[in-house]
This record gives structure tokens, C-alpha cells and sequence, in this order.
């Protein structure tokens, strides 16, 4: 056992110098065989965390090693003669890292490891869910371009489209002159269209783009995206129909002629408008 623990101690002192030997454990597999897995790893890890985390990893490679040379039979392969032995030992220090260490280590990199899926499941708990037909619609408080504010909850009793979009958006621009018209012919009803910019910069691009279009229906400013990521909204135009009691009744992605009497949308708008 003396002779064992001898040869994993000069193992170790040779893997500190990056000179291990070829050969491993007889056990008819190489060090670049047996540990090819740990390569990526370790490169990975070396690209985004710090150097302390590479030792660590780098001693979690050399626990796994340590574990097959104690259990081999043949322990002595690892070819390690006298005069390699001597110019190792004398240019280590008298206190240097030991079995102990590296199982300290592999201890360390394990917690880690499971603080680092603790936390990643706990980010999965809190994502808010997707907003699907049927839902009841999120509340939400965002400035009109005109001044003031607007709450979801004013128009509860209305039918509400509420359409997400940006200047930016050519489909949108598209879209909106059918919207105008589409208010227009619903004036007097329990109707509402709030259409949530998400321009970043706000009344400065939003506003030219309402004044050339002539558009007269509420614009609402997101440029911090607040109603976009609560909506779960994945891109633009892209609009919901919700109901008199605040329930989600149509999810759309994209632009819609909304004066064709033929588009479904618009058709479960006059739908919804007559019943509830």
C-alpha cells in the first residue's frame, strides 16, 4: 500500500508540472483517451469563468485520474523513473497539493454545479407565461402620445384590439390605415383600439408616424417593453382581441386587413360586439 500511495504521489506531482505520463492504470487506455470528455470542458470553462474555476475543473480531472490509479492492479505503469522523480520533487514546495486537495476540489466543483441548475430552474419558475386565448388579459398602465394614461381596466365593458407594433415596422405601417378605418366605422360602439408602440425613443419617432397617417385612435408609448414582455409578444405587428370581461379571445402574429369582412378577426369582433 506504501508503494501505491508512493506512485499516486508522484502521479500527482507530475500532473502539477503538465508532464503526466502516457500511459494510465494499465488498464490499455491513455490519458487523451480516457479524458478527452473533460477537454471541452475545460476549454469552455476557461473562455467565461475565471482561472480559480479552471483549477478547479483541472482537479476534478486529476481526482477521476487519482480514483483509477488507487484502483489498479498495475499502478506502476505510470513510468515514472527515479531521475523524473527527483527533478520533480525538488522543484515543488514542501507543501504542495495533495490527494486531499483534489477531492476538495471535486467537492467545491460540485457545488457549483448545483448552485449553477438552482439557480437555472429557479429562472425557469419565475418567467411569466405566454398569454393564450382564453386568458385573462394582463392588466397593464402605459402613457398616451396625447397625454395621460391609460389602464387596461378603464375598458372593461368594451371590446379591446390591442395591437403591438413600431414605426420601424413596414407591415405595420401597412396595417395601420385599415385600423383607422376600422375605428372609425365602430365609432359609437363599445369598441377601443390601443395601439402600444415599443420605439425606444418614444413621442420622437411615434409621433410624425401617427401625424402622416392621421391616425385618431389611442397610441400608447412601451419603449421600456413593458406590455411587449408581458404579453410574451415575439415580434410585430402583432395584436390581441379582448373580450368585454377582459379575456383573451385572439391571439394574431402579423398584419391584418382590418375592413375585409371576410378576415375572422374582424368577424369576431362584430360577434363580440353583439353578444356578452
Amino acid at each position: 500500500m506504501d508503494a501505491r500511495l508512493a506512485a499516486i504521489n508522484k502521479y500527482i506531482m507530475r500532473e502539477l508540472n503538465g508532464e503526466a505520463a502516457g500511459a494510465c492504470c494499465g488498464r490499455g487506455m491513455t490519458d487523451a483517451s480516457m479524458f478527452q470528455n473533460l477537454t471541452w470542458l475545460r476549454s469552455l470553462v476557461g473562455s467565461v469563468l475565471s482561472r480559480q474555476f479552471v483549477s478547479i475543473v483541472e482537479w476534478f480531472s486529476l481526482g477521476i485520474r487519482i480514483h483509477f490509479i488507487a484502483e489498479s492492479d498495475d499502478y506502476f505503469t505510470l513510468n515514472l523513473n527515479e531521475k523524473q522523480t527527483d527533478n520533480f520533487t525538488s522543484s515543488m514546495p514542501d507543501d504542495g497539493w495533495t490527494a486531499k486537495d483534489a477531492v476538495l476540489g471535486i467537492a467545491v466543483f460540485v457545488v457549483i454545479v448545483a448552485i449553477a441548475i438552482g439557480a437555472y430552474f429557479f429562472w425557469q419558475s419565475q418567467k411569466i407565461p405566454p398569454v393564450e386565448v382564453g386568458d385573462n388579459a394582463p392588466e397593464f398602465t402605459l402613457p398616451v402620445l396625447s397625454g395621460g394614461q391609460v389602464n387596461l381596466a378603464d375598458y372593461r365593458g368594451k371590446v379591446v384590439l390591442l395591437n403591438i407594433w413600431a414605426t420601424w415596422c413596414n407591415p405595420c405601417r401597412e396595417e395601420m390605415p385599415s385600423m383607422e378605418q376600422l375605428y372609425k366605422n365602430l365609432q359609437g360602439k363599445p369598441f377601443e383600439i390601443l395601439a402600444a408602440s415599443i420605439d425606444t425613443r418614444g413621442s420622437t419617432d411615434v409621433e410624425p408616424f401617427v401625424k402622416k397617417l392621421n391616425l385618431t385612435f389611442p397610441i400608447l408609448l412601451d419603449s421600456e417593453k413593458n406590455v411587449n414582455n408581458m404579453y410574451q409578444a415575439t415580434g410585430v405587428p402583432e395584436s390581441f382581441i379582448i373580450d368585454k370581461n377582459g379575456v383573451v379571445r385572439d391571439h394574431i402574429l402579423g398584419p391584418v386587413n382590418w375592413t375585409s369582412t371576410q378576415a375572422p378577426e374582424n368577424q369576431l369582433i362584430q360577434h363580440l360586439l353583439q353578444t356578452q
